[in-house]
């Protein structure tokens, strides 16, 4: 079989053109080197990366975290939009003094629920890590005429788990 720049059959005819076969490269030998090089890479991860991302929360976290996400959709479900934004976002001092943007997105739920009615339920469907430190939730929750999505993230600072991110739509088919 022909390992050079020369017709090694149609399926990979354009590979034979180019700059490699220009420099007299075998089309095989570069896609061993490439495949070698790929399965080298898991190898040369610094030891300390392995150590963040294997990281877990502890079951006391998640129960923290849990509890600021369960406090934060009960008020929801209750239609107390601007007490779950208060209690929820309230854990960050960062958003102490954020007075008008606590009220437009109480305005933008309040739109949500006019356009798709209240909220019945909510359900958790995806949950990421980060380190130990960073926890992102997306939820689900049914509205009397659709479906919306919602994505909290929290942060573990020196006094405990904090609401980070709060933020929601309608794409449910989608998980960016």
């Amino acid at each position: 079989m022909d390992q050079g720049c020369g017709d090694v059959g149609q399926r990979i005819a354009i590979a034979n053109e180019g700059p490699f076969c220009e420099k007299g490269i075998p089309v095989k030998s570069f896609i061993i080197a490439c495949l070698t090089a790929a399965l080298a890479l898991p190898l040369a991860t610094p030891v300390h990366a392995k150590d963040i991302v294997e990281h877990k929360m502890s079951d006391d976290d998640v129960q923290k975290v849990d509890a600021i996400a369960d406090a934060f959709f009960s008020k929801l479900i209750a239609g107390e939009a601007p007490a779950a934004i208060k209690g929820f976002l309230g854990t960050s001092k960062l958003m102490a003094g954020k007075t008008a943007e606590l009220t437009n997105l109480v305005s933008q739920i309040n739109t949500g629920s006019e356009i798709y009615g209240s909220i019945s339920a909510c359900v958790l469907v995806l949950k990421k890590g980060r380190g130990g430190v960073v926890e992102e939730q997306q939820y689900l929750c049914q509205h009397e005429h659709f479906i919306t999505r919602w994505k909290l993230a929290f942060a573990k600072t020196s006094k405990g788990w904090i609401a980070t991110n709060l933020y929601f739509d309608d794409r449910v088919s989608s998980d960016d």
